[in-house]
C-alpha cells in the first residue's frame, strides 16, 4: 500500500509541477527549491527529470504490485507483460552471450555459434566492410602477420639505433679525451715555435712579395698547391722573398 501511495505521489508531484505555471516575476525568477536552477519546474531542469524517470522506471521494475491490473483479476496487467518481457530479453541475451562464449572455449559444441562467428568473420573480412569501417573510424586495418612483422622491424630499428647512440656516444668521449690530450702538446709547440732559429716572429704577412700579393695569400698558395705545412711555407716564402721578412 506504502509503494502505491508513494508512485501516485509523484505522479501527482510532476503533474502538477508541469502544469503550474508561475505566479509572478518573483517566482519565475526564484531558484527552484527541487532542481536548483532558475526553472520553476522539473522540465527546466533535465538532470532532475532523468532522475525521477529512472526512478519510477526502476520502481516498476523492482515492484511486486501492478497498479493497471484489474481489480479482483489475476493480478497481472501491462505494465507487469512488460516488464516480464524486457527481462526475458535480457536473460535472453545474456544466455546466447555466455554459450557463444562457452562455444569459443571449445567447452560446448553448437553449430549455430559457428555459423554466427563464421558469419560475423566473413563480414569484417569483406574489403567493402573494412573500407568502410577505416573511413569512418579513421584507422587502418592489417593483418595480424603484417603487424607483427611491422613491429617486428621497429624493435629492430630500435637495437639498432640504440647500438649507434651508444659508439657516437664513445667517440664524442674519445675526442674529448683526445683535445685534453692536444692542449698541452699545441702549447708546448707554440713554446717551440717561438724559441726557434726558424725567424717566424719576424713573418710579416701583410707585405707585398714580388709576384704582386700579399706574403699570406703567397703562403696559402704554397700550402693549397704544394701541401706545406704553414711553418715550412713561410720558412721557404721569407728565405726567397726578403719583403715577406720584418727588419
Amino acid at each position: 500500500m506504502s509503494k502505491r501511495t508513494t508512485n501516485r505521489d509523484e505522479e501527482s508531484l510532476l503533474q502538477t509541477l508541469d502544469a503550474a505555471p508561475p505566479t509572478n516575476a518573483t517566482s519565475a525568477s526564484a531558484p527552484s527549491v527541487l532542481g536548483g536552477g532558475s526553472s520553476s519546474g522539473p522540465g527546466g531542469n533535465p538532470i532532475l527529470l532523468a532522475k525521477m524517470v529512472l526512478r519510477k522506471v526502476l520502481t516498476i521494475v523492482t515492484s511486486d504490485n501492478d497498479e493497471s491490473a484489474v481489480v479482483g483479476g489475476d493480478g497481472y496487467g501491462p505494465i507487469t507483460l512488460l516488464k516480464d518481457v524486457f527481462i526475458g530479453t535480457i536473460f535472453g541475451l545474456v544466455t546466447i552471450s555466455m554459450l557463444i562464449f562457452m562455444d569459443h572455449l571449445n567447452i560446448i559444441h553448437l553449430q549455430s555459434a559457428h555459423n554466427f562467428r563464421e558469419s560475423a568473420f566473413a563480414m569484417l573480412n569483406d574489403p567493402e566492410t573494412l573500407a568502410n569501417l577505416e573511413e569512418s573510424t579513421g584507422l587502418k586495418f592489417i593483418p595480424v602477420s603484417e603487424y607483427e612483422s611491422i613491429q617486428s622491424e621497429i624493435n629492430e630499428a630500435s637495437e639498432k639505433l640504440a647500438k649507434i647512440q651508444s659508439t657516437i656516444q664513445e667517440r664524442v668521449k674519445e675526442g674529448e679525451e683526445k683535445k685534453a690530450e692536444l692542449g698541452p702538446l699545441k702549447e708546448e709547440y707554440e713554446k717551440l715555435l717561438a724559441n726557434s732559429n726558424l725567424g717566424l716572429e719576424n713573418w710579416n704577412g701583410d707585405a707585398k712579395w714580388g709576384g704582386g700579393g700579399s706574403c699570406d695569400a703567397r703562403k696559402q698558395y704554397f700550402i693549397d698547391t704544394y701541401g706545406h705545412s704553414e711553418v715550412t711555407a713561410k720558412v721557404a716564402i721569407m728565405k726567397q722573398t726578403p719583403n715577406c721578412k720584418k727588419d
